[in-house]
């Protein structure tokens, strides 16, 4: 038969020299089970009612007043914080450049606070995802162990707020032939509203194809084509730049969503 809690309080308190009046200064704190980080509080349930079983381990500590069991902090402190590794949104290649303890009940809304006070900016102003490849994490009311996050060790952050529902953040690369062999340089990411026409998106690259230019070329990179005489997004031309697609042309009548399928996050867009 399963003891109950409180004769193994008097027992603990009887193998620690203490009165029988002073058994209930004794806490108990299961260290494996479903309570295990939990005080065993009712004395008149038995161990098996918590899960319990012969050999399961318990912590037997002494109430000091209202103070917190240290067992119960000790236990959260390891089993349930995750620590995090992460960018700098200006430096995303950078990816264990901070670190960041947190509960892994947080969710990504108290986590992205967290952050902003180490990174310095606004957390509204990114965003999380599991890599620097992997899609968006938009919904920010789930927690870590939700997500399935909470022994990753480590989040990437992302320039930018979360998009919304109708939007995903695709690559960008530059389209060249050398040699008579196609290919393409990752540049930029860029969202886009999944029903918004081709070329709608041509209109809208014009500015930030030629950011990108300038920034790269100030930071001593290697700019793929020329932009003297780049004024007008006319000159730009857009292909599917997914693997296995070709490199096909996207026709500007077309929306997005069903010019590019299975279109999402880090989809591959060439110009």
């Amino acid at each position: 038969r399963s003891p109950l809690v409180g004769g193994v309080r008097r027992a603990v308190a009887a193998r620690l020299g203490l009165g029988e009046t002073s058994a209930c200064e004794v806490a108990l704190v299961a260290l494996v089970g479903e309570q295990a980080g939990s005080e065993l509080s009712d004395d008149a349930t038995a161990l098996s009612g918590y899960g319990l079983s012969p050999g399961s381990v318990l912590c037997a500590e002494m109430r000091i007043g209202d103070a917190p069991l240290q067992s119960v902090l000790l236990y959260d402190r390891i089993q349930n914080t995750a620590d995090l590794a992460f960018n700098h949104p200006d430096r995303p290649f950078d990816t264990e450049e901070f670190k960041l303890a947190v509960s892994k009940t947080a969710t990504l809304s108290e986590i992205k606070v967290k952050m902003s006070e180490v990174l310095g900016v606004e957390a509204q102003s990114f965003h999380l995802r599991r890599s620097r490849k992997a899609a968006q994490l938009k919904d920010e009311t789930k927690t870590l162990r939700q997500l399935g996050l909470a022994d990753s060790g480590g989040m990437f952050v992302g320039k930018g707020a979360p998009c919304k529902p109708d939007q995903s953040l695709v690559q960008i690369s530059f389209y060249s032939v050398e040699k008579g062999a196609a290919k393409s340089v990752e540049a930029f990411e860029h969202i886009v509203c999944v029903t918004s026409s081709v070329k709608h998106l041509r209109e809208a690259l014009l500015e930030p194809v030629l950011q990108w230019a300038r920034e790269t070329s100030a930071s001593g990179g290697s700019v793929p084509f020329s932009t003297e005489g780049l004024t007008s997004w006319r000159r730009l031309r857009l292909r599917d730049g997914q693997l296995g697609r070709q490199l096909a042309i996207l026709r500007d009548d077309r929306t997005l969503r069903s010019a590019l399928p299975a279109l999402g996050d880090g989809r591959l867009i060439a110009v």
